[in-house]
């Protein structure tokens, strides 16, 4: 059995193909949205991403029994108890199969009637109900796949996980592109990339279940009603709050479908896809801090989590505030090269969108100590009243204050920025019985970082032609090597400067070795 300060080791791996798959995902990304506009218009790019987003709404149901299946599992297998394990297993693999049975049902209801749901542009019906078709069956085998993927969070090898999202985002547009090429371009074929990447990840997650935890069985007689009382208690208030998560992200799409015509729906996404890719590195980041948390926790070592998080939540923070602030000042030249000076006028939108985030996505780390101590009520209440809040100001803003698509942006920055300073930091102190300000200390570091990128990449467009993807590549370049230094030596601590140095030598030996 893997000891925990063994299991903490992994974490420079962890957080190198982390930062390895996002690369890869931004990459494909930028180039995979102007594809699909090009040869299906922005009608259907926006389609795609209402349809792909709504589909989404349907994982709040399998959180109820998964959410915390990480954490007990984890606890057993470090515990020695597999009798315990293959209980808390197989409780999760056959109650997410109880709900796939269930959810099939108004999964069916969606396919055959996708206006109830969304408006969906005329000529498009028939599109919509077989990408919905295909992306609610790979939704519904995700959902299976869940419990053999946790495998790779038990054993704590991100870099496992990171390799097969990769194979699967290669898989999902590698397939799009062919049927492109073969055939004339059509929505429904995205749809089909999609179910087959989630085949793909399905077989890669149940080898590499067979690989990591071998004393694992499949067996109904391991299923426990106890214990699904017990997942669902807590995967139910983190259900709750995904669902709060889904009112701030997940529903602006939604919203301007239904107050705007299509094309805005495709506009926005359009921008929305760097605030994605934004929030998918981070949260990549913040899972690999997961485990050392967790295991920092059930050794009662309360100081070590909190000078852990606290790092955490600094390294988090200064590591988004650089792309944070090179999408926001650069962000006119960057929709001009990717998307064509037609879309230029939405630069202030994109900026909006992604400057909080340099603060918002900091505290991603602190949500693990929710989940390790159980106390995952509260945030999940306040999450879904957050959320709520933040459906009717985007409603008020875009439609009574005529703020348009620009109010949708606006009300997710506003209520995720105050539910993050005024609740996240001071509740994870709370149940930790620690001062209220001290996961707030590095707030002004971290938003001096990102204006001071953002200003100076503004300040840089403003007064050379960014007229190539190779001059702002090289921009972004420089900035980044300045920004890195002067981080390095004005925004660490000596202590923390002494760490990052000792992991870049372990790695550079690694490699040698290699």
């Amino acid at each position: 059995m893997n000891s925990p300060v063994k299991r903490q080791g992994k974490f420079s791996l962890n957080l190198i193909s982390s930062i390895a798959y996002f690369a890869l995902t931004i990459c494909i990304g930028i180039w995979f949205a102007p594809y699909l506009i090009s040869r299906l218009g922005i009608s259907g790019y926006g389609m795609i991403s209402l349809i792909t987003t709504v589909t989404g709404y349907m994982s709040v149901a399998t959180l109820t029994v998964n959410a915390a299946v990480g954490r007990y599992l984890t606890i057993a297998l470090e515990q020695g108890d597999q009798q315990k394990a293959n209980i808390i297993f197989n409780t999760s693999l056959y109650g997410s199969l109880g709900l796939v049975v269930v959810l099939i049902f108004p999964g069916l209801f969606v396919v055959m009637q996708p206006q109830t749901l969304i408006s969906v542009p005329a000529g498009l019906e028939i599109q919509a109900r077989w990408i919905f078709t295909f992306a609610i069956a790979a939704f519904l085998l995700n959902t299976i796949k869940t419990p053999f993927e946790v495998a790779t969070y038990c054993r704590n090898r991100f870099e496992l996980r990171n390799l097969l999202s990769a194979a699967e985002i290669l898989i999902r547009i590698g397939l799009v592109v062919i049927l492109f090429n073969l055939l004339q371009p059509a929505i429904w074929q995205v749809g089909a990339g999609i179910a087959a990447a989630a085949c793909v990840s399905f077989g890669g997650a149940i080898q590499l279940w067979r690989k990591l935890v071998p004393d694992l069985q499949i067996s109904f007689s391991w299923f426990r009603i106890s214990q699904l009382r017990e997942l669902f208690s807590m995967g139910s208030w983190v259900a709750i709050s995904m669902l709060g998560s889904i009112l701030f992200l997940g529903i602006d799409l939604l919203v301007i479908n239904k107050m705007f015509d299509s094309e805005s729906v495709g506009r926005y996404a359009a921008v929305m896809q760097w605030s994605t890719l934004l929030r998918g590195l981070a949260t990549t980041v913040a899972g690999v801090f997961g485990p050392t948390i967790l295991y920092c926790y059930v050794a009662d070592d309360i100081s070590g989590l909190i000078a852990y998080t606290r790092r955490a939540v600094k390294f988090l923070g200064l590591l988004m505030a650089l792309p944070v602030g090179m999408v926001c000042g650069l962000s006119s030249s960057i929709l001009t090269l990717w998307l064509g000076t037609e879309y230029t006028d939405l630069a202030s939108l994109m900026s909006l969108m992604t400057f909080h985030l340099a603060l918002n996505l900091a505290y991603l780390p602190l949500h693990n100590i929710s989940t390790a101590t159980k106390n995952v009520r509260v945030p999940g209440c306040v999450q879904i009243m957050a959320g709520a809040i933040n459906l009717c100001l985007a409603i008020f803003l875009a439609g009574v204050a005529g703020w348009g698509i620009y109010g949708v942006a606006a009300a997710g920055a506003i209520v995720l920025t105050l539910k993050n300073l005024l609740f996240t930091p001071l509740y994870a102190a709370h149940i930790l019985n620690q001062k209220r300000g001290v996961f707030l200390r590095e707030v002004a570091p971290i938003l001096l970082a990102a204006a001071l990128v953002g200003g100076g990449c503004w300040y840089v467009a403003s007064i050379v032609e960014i007229a190539s993807w190779y001059r702002l590549i090289g921009i972004g370049m420089l900035v980044s090597a300045a920004y890195l230094v002067a981080a390095y030596y004005f925004l660490l601590s000596k202590e923390e400067q002494i760490e990052i140095t000792e992991r870049v030598l372990r790695i550079k030996c690694g490699a040698g070795r290699v």
